[in-house]
């Protein structure tokens, strides 16, 4: 079905920092929306949970120079405009002390794809997360990511928006081009490693 516009009309957005080496911090931009029935604050709290549960799952494969932090706030943002209409405040996350060990490359690492049932402009809706750097060890001498690695980041990708724990937020991907934002239905982890050329990813 083509969306010409999203049936939601706020996106929560939840900004995770990550501290370290000489070219950081970065940041991870993640999305999500209240479930049916659920206030705005406890879903943006929720959202914030779920991001640090998530990287929390993989921090062994970002090398230990690299802290992540979650900030003790996520912001409410309408949907087609982008926005800001409220900021929601609550106790901040613990951080994640990463314990990755071996050499890296500062631009390399995996990348998760979110997927959604919306099509926009012919093609699907699909959001992107960058895990940069991960270890030398995660990779083979081809540049592909390992099993193991594979396996780790598709379980926390997996565990990040299923509904089944805490219910309270959908994780989602929002489109601010189109004004399109729509639930994650499924994430998939490419076996061949990622480069990116931004730390704000």
């Amino acid at each position: 079905m083509e969306h010409e516009r999203s049936e939601f009309d706020v996106v929560l957005e939840y900004r995770v920092q990550w501290e370290g080496p000489p070219g950081t911090p970065g940041t991870t931009v993640l999305h999500g929306r209240p479930a049916d029935l659920a206030i705005d604050s406890v879903a943006a709290e929720e959202l914030a949970t779920r991001a640090h549960d998530f990287f929390d799952a993989i921090k062994l494969l970002i090398p230990t120079s690299y802290v992540l932090t979650f900030p003790g706030e996520a912001v409410k943002l309408n949907t087609t405009t982008g926005d800001l209409e409220d900021v929601y405040v609550f106790d901040a996350p613990s951080d994640v002390d990463c314990g990755g060990t071996g050499g890296y490359l500062a631009a390399s690492g995996a990348r998760i794809e979110w997927r959604t049932d919306a099509i926009v402009s012919g093609r699907r809706l699909r959001g992107r997360t960058f895990i940069v750097p991960i270890t030398g060890a995660s990779s083979t001498e081809a540049g592909q990511l390992d099993l193991g690695t594979i396996l780790l980041l598709q379980g926390a990708a997996d565990e990040y928006f299923a509904t089944n724990v805490i219910s309270d937020c959908n994780p989602c991907v929002w489109s601010k081009t189109h004004g399109i934002l729509a639930d994650v239905t499924s994430a998939s982890v490419p076996t061949r490693g990622s480069v990116m050329r931004s730390r704000r990813d």
